[in-house]
């Protein structure tokens, strides 16, 4: 069933939005939207593809080898302690 939007509820959604657009702005990232030609190939061939990345700096490399690290809500010490030898160069790996 589609929503309903009634006026006021349009433009507080609307103001969400902007204000969100101005903290990527503000983070210095920009967005990138599945269907533009940046958004990373293999990204596309997951599961459940993010619709929008938000990406600071240089999006070239979304196209190189990465490990993507995700955060839990509530990590265990040993999950931390693998997170933080993977971001770390120069550490041993596990």
């Amino acid at each position: 069933m589609a929503q309903r939007w009634s006026r006021r509820s349009f433009r507080k959604a609307f103001r969400d939005r902007q204000k969100e657009l101005a903290q990527v702005r503000t983070a210095g990232c920009q967005l990138i939207h599945w269907e533009e030609s940046e958004y990373r190939k293999r990204l596309l061939e997951i599961y459940a593809p993010l619709p929008l990345l938000y990406v600071r700096r240089n999006e070239q490399v979304l196209n190189c080898h990465a490990i993507s690290i995700v955060r839990a809500r509530r990590p265990t010490p040993y999950g931390n302690q693998i997170a933080e030898r993977l971001v770390r160069p120069g550490q041993p790996r596990a």
